[in-house]
């Protein structure tokens, strides 16, 4: 049989990819519509559909520009002609309101050229000074520039990737990577979390994860196979009955799916061993037919199952309670991950009928910080009346008043009460701990976020202060003036997970505003996206204590020492 005869008898499928412009199926005539180019997850656009639609245009490379904002007027854009949605192309008469499909504006005649342009049927005569085009062949590479990174973010956090394992066909849409289908990502139950089994310092094995993936078969010599790969718990996680004497194991399973033969499945509680288990039967069928062998020390198990993908270890490390991983080498870092994952399914659908755990032993990270971040700063007024604004020439964030196009004080406090958000997430830090990181571009002066906390005076503060350390907890105090202080340690707001750094992008200032102060900490330099947001203590320098705080910013002009 040849392969032309047997491709069209084995392969041959029904085009059911639609347009979200014209609404018509499969690839189009190359002299109206032509191809179909892929828009986003499972979404089509005709190529001269999207190219002659309102605002879009072409770069010198090919790439179709302001996509999303174009196809977005035309869904909702009845066409003149056929009155159904998805019309683009309007008539550049400028009298003229008509609106057209471009399959329609065809159909009826109206002119296209060189530019762009087209012109209905009723205004014609004012194009017969201007080139007309005699096709709409498009003979040069055009594609739509896409975000690679959303298109399988939105496919991973679809909800049906954490069915429950009774939803054996999986998902409706799949990610595909060469010769790996993923057809589920897998959960970890904060038991699982907390066993330590289901985690190295290098992979995640989450609970439900199911692959495919096409290698070689071990029956038929120089033919693939289907292997689906899955992670399981050696506990039914539906057994209501099970406890915490139950050995929590990960387990490793491989089916092998050849059409007319038996399923076959290998086992194993490494990732290794399993694939292992695989590749000694393939060799030994490729030795029989003097084909040459697989080398195994080249082999992981962990790339066969997927687990070293890119888009994979950035979904798991997504998953919710993976960041509580201690021992574990994250990858990416928390601006990187997946935002919207779904929750975890409780197994039982029940919380009641869930086996009790006890609480994980050991001081969190930030009781186990100490430090005290009571701070010298710049005061300077917001503009209220009789309360002119102000700031120390030497500080960073220095604006004067009569500068133009600044903002004044008072009005970019008000906006950082619901600003803030947008500003800034919190995510591990290289510094200490936990940081605070910018979520957008922010620029020089700008207003991040505020300082908050229960204002109380000196006298109590030094009474928490001494409570606090009795109870090995960190201290979150932020001086205000000689007489208030701002204790962030039992309430208060993300500012406070801001490192220490010899060399800030940030500073704190404290601004009067509404009759009270209000401590802000304000951008001293232009910052980008994933930088984690600093300032300087600026703690007393005691060189004589022998429990001086040393500093971990890791800044070229480092002072070692933090006090």
């Amino acid at each position: 049989m040849s392969q032309k005869s047997f491709l069209s008898k084995k392969f041959s499928c029904i085009d059911t990819r639609v347009c979200q412009l014209c609404h018509q199926i499969g690839d189009g005539s190359n002299d109206v519509t032509s191809r179909l180019l892929n828009y986003d997850t499972d979404k089509w656009l005709h190529l001269n559909c999207i190219l002659w639609c309102y605002e879009t245009y072409e770069t010198v490379s090919g790439s179709l520009m302001d996509v999303p904002c174009s196809s977005e007027k035309a869904s909702k854009t009845p066409c003149t002609y056929c009155k159904n949605l998805g019309a683009g192309l309007p008539c550049f008469d400028s009298d003229c309101q008509a609106v057209y499909h471009l399959p329609c504006a065809y159909q009826i005649n109206c002119s296209f050229h060189p530019d762009r342009g087209m012109y209905c049927p009723l205004h014609l005569k004012s194009t017969s000074n201007i080139p007309h085009l005699d096709s709409l062949v498009v003979e040069r590479k055009v594609y739509i520039s896409r975000d690679e990174h959303s298109q399988v973010e939105k496919i991973i956090s679809d909800e049906d990737h954490f069915n429950s394992m009774q939803n054996v066909k999986g998902p409706k849409l799949k990610l595909r990577i060469g010769t790996l289908i993923l057809h589920r990502i897998g959960q970890l139950l904060p038991e699982q979390l907390a066993s330590g089994v289901f985690h190295t310092s290098n992979f995640i094995y989450p609970v439900g994860y199911w692959t495919s993936r096409i290698y070689w078969s071990f029956r038929h010599v120089g033919q693939r196979c289907r292997y689906d790969c899955r992670i399981e718990d050696s506990v039914r996680p539906d057994d209501v009955n099970r406890s915490l004497v139950d050995p929590i194991l990960v387990k490793f399973t491989v089916e092998v799916i050849e059409p007319n033969e038996e399923k076959i499945f290998f086992e194993d509680t490494t990732c290794d061993g399993v694939w292992r288990k695989i590749i000694n039967r393939i060799n030994s069928s490729r030795k029989c037919s003097s084909f040459s062998r697989i080398l195994q020390d080249n082999i992981q198990g962990e790339v066969l199952y997927g687990l070293t993908e890119p888009h994979i270890i950035r979904a798991i490390e997504s998953l919710p309670g993976v960041d509580r991983l201690s021992n574990y080498l994250f990858k990416f870092g928390k601006l990187q991950l997946i935002q919207e994952m779904p929750l975890a399914i409780n197994p039982t659908g029940s919380a009641r009928s869930e086996p009790s755990f006890g609480l994980i032993s050991g001081a969190s990270l930030l009781e186990m910080l100490t430090l005290v971040r009571i701070l010298p700063t710049t005061t300077f007024f917001l503009e209220t009346p009789g309360h002119p604004y102000s700031s120390d020439i030497g500080s960073p964030t220095y604006l004067n008043s009569l500068s133009p196009g600044m903002t004044s004080k008072s009005q970019q406090y008000r906006r950082l009460r619901w600003d803030w958000k947008t500003n800034v997430v919190l995510a591990r830090s290289r510094i200490q701990g936990l940081g605070l990181y910018a979520a957008r571009d922010i620029s020089k002066s700008t207003f991040i976020i505020e300082y908050l906390g229960e204002v109380i005076r000196n006298e109590v503060a030094n009474r928490r202060e001494r409570l606090y350390e009795s109870q090995n907890r960190g201290i979150y105090m932020f001086r205000v003036d000689d007489d208030w202080i701002v204790d962030a340690t039992m309430s208060g707001g993300l500012a406070r997970y801001i490192n220490h750094s010899c060399d800030p992008n940030c500073t704190a200032e404290i601004l009067h505003c509404d009759n009270s102060n209000h401590i802000v900490i304000i951008a001293s330099k232009n910052i980008e996206k994933g930088d984690e947001l600093t300032y300087d203590y600026k703690f007393d320098l005691e060189e004589d204590r022998w429990d001086r705080i040393p500093c971990l910013c890791g800044s070229i002009n480092c002072r070692k020492w933090m006090n």
